[in-house]
């Protein structure tokens, strides 16, 4: 790159600074039972967190929002002659929403901007470009079909224009968004009658995604069983970032918080306005909505019991309450009905379910570096309880016993004095001739 004479006096300067475009690149590392953290809003929950920003905004949705926004049908409704057939367990929750009159516009620079920044190329649709923006800002994948492509297949196949979605098991062929043609064996896919739409969880099928014509469109927006969706990524060698957070067992509450987003953001884009939907609320047919419903009224699903007293006996700290519930609070817990005895867990997080797993949320954020470094405590019983003479079981105990009072333990070749090996029992066995020895 040439920059000009001008720019002479600043050779061997950082070329950002020079061109004003620095900007500060992190890296996270996401832990498997983290997948809430898939998405920038988790990040953007916990950092708000652990950096101490006072002004604590809510960048998670809260319970009841999403209902305001919706009408809730069941997966046995059908909405303007729509609707789905799911013959699969490994459907956790599906969420199926009718758009009409599309506004085809250009995707804005900056969205263009964010998505290359996660190495995606903007596709130069607009709703394909929503679609990747919404999996990367909240962590849920979204995809989109062309409601008239469906209306067509369903007329070829039924004769009439009733759209009736299947989810279940298949072995028949599809050819991927990406040209491969597949010859499935027990998958799961979305079709109409033997037609296949999409490989579930991974990649949408050519014959149904959304083009520069499209007007009218069918989100699709679930969570499966992860198992399923590892197993087919891997028999078919097929890796994609929508198979890659179905695979880390995503919330099934976190559809809605997906849903609320893509609205919000095509609402502000002028991609929908109120002809998009009747009503004044969007029409959603909400697959096991039911049964979530009834699972935030389980306690052991949601509420989680809190005591200060045997969190800081886990970490053998002396956190303070208040210290702890402000903490807690912050990433997203609330008290149950007032009660800081028992805890609501935040709705996008499934790795909580026990004292431990608050202790674990506390520390992070208190500090690690704040735990005083300690031997771990035993109690010094017979070690020949129970009349247990096997040496191999009591010479483990005197090395556990001896490394807890601070000996470390090193392993050499035998010794030799006056041409006899020195032995530390005798008749002991060791591991290739070589004799263990302790020392403080």
């Amino acid at each position: 790159m040439i920059l000009g004479n001008k720019y002479e006096k600043n050779l061997g300067e950082d070329i950002g600074n020079i061109l004003n475009i620095e900007d500060e690149i992190y890296d996270f590392e996401i832990t498997p039972n983290r997948p809430d953290c898939l998405g920038i809003l988790g990040i953007a929950n916990e950092l708000k967190c652990a950096i101490n920003r006072k002004e604590k905004q809510d960048i998670l949705i809260k319970k009841g929002e999403y209902e305001k926004y919706v009408n809730i049908l069941s997966e046995k409704e059908n909405i303007d002659n729509i609707g789905i057939n799911i013959k699969s367990d490994d459907v956790k929750r599906y969420l199926m929403i009718p758009l009409y009159n599309i506004k085809r516009i250009e995707t804005p620079n900056v969205i263009k901007e964010r998505l290359k920044t996660m190495g995606v190329n903007s596709k130069g649709d607009i709703l394909v470009d929503i679609s990747n923006y919404i999996m990367f800002e909240t962590g849920n994948p979204t995809h989109i079909f062309d409601l008239d492509i469906l209306k067509e297949i369903a007329k070829k196949k039924n004769n009439d224009n009733k759209v009736i979605l299947n989810i279940s098991n298949n072995s028949k062929n599809i050819e991927l968004l990406n040209e491969e043609n597949i010859e499935l064996s027990d998958d799961l896919t979305i079709s109409i009658k033997d037609e296949n739409l999409a490989l579930v969880g991974i990649m949408g099928g050519r014959n149904s995604g959304v083009n520069e014509n499209t007007k009218n469109i069918l989100i699709e927006i679930a969570t499966f069983e992860r198992k399923k969706i590892r197993d087919t990524s891997r028999k078919y060698n097929i890796r994609t970032e929508s198979s890659t957070r179905f695979e880390k067992k995503l919330s099934p509450r976190l559809p809605e918080l997906a849903f609320l987003r893509m609205i919000k953001l095509m609402k502000e884009l002028g991609v929908i306005d109120e002809k998009s939907f009747k009503n004044g609320k969007i029409n959603v047919i909400d697959y096991k909505r039911e049964d979530i419903k009834n699972k935030l009224n389980e306690e052991e699903n949601d509420l989680i019991k809190f005591d200060s007293n045997e969190i800081n006996k886990i970490l053998g700290t002396d956190i303070s309450e208040k210290e702890m519930i402000d903490i807690l609070t912050d990433i997203g817990f609330e008290k149950y009905n007032g009660k800081k005895e028992i805890l609501i867990k935040p709705y996008v997080r499934e790795d909580i379910s026990r004292k431990q797993d608050l202790a674990e949320e506390v520390i992070r954020f208190y500090g690690y570096d704040k735990l005083e470094e300690t031997l771990p405590k035993v109690e010094r019983g017979n070690i020949f309880e129970n009349n247990d003479k096997d040496i191999v079981k009591i010479s483990k105990k005197i090395r556990d016993i001896l490394k807890i009072e601070g000996y470390n333990q090193i392993i050499t070749y035998r010794i030799y004095i006056k041409r006899r090996p020195f032995k530390v029992r005798k008749n002991r066995k060791t591991n290739r001739g070589r004799e263990c020895i302790c020392f403080k």
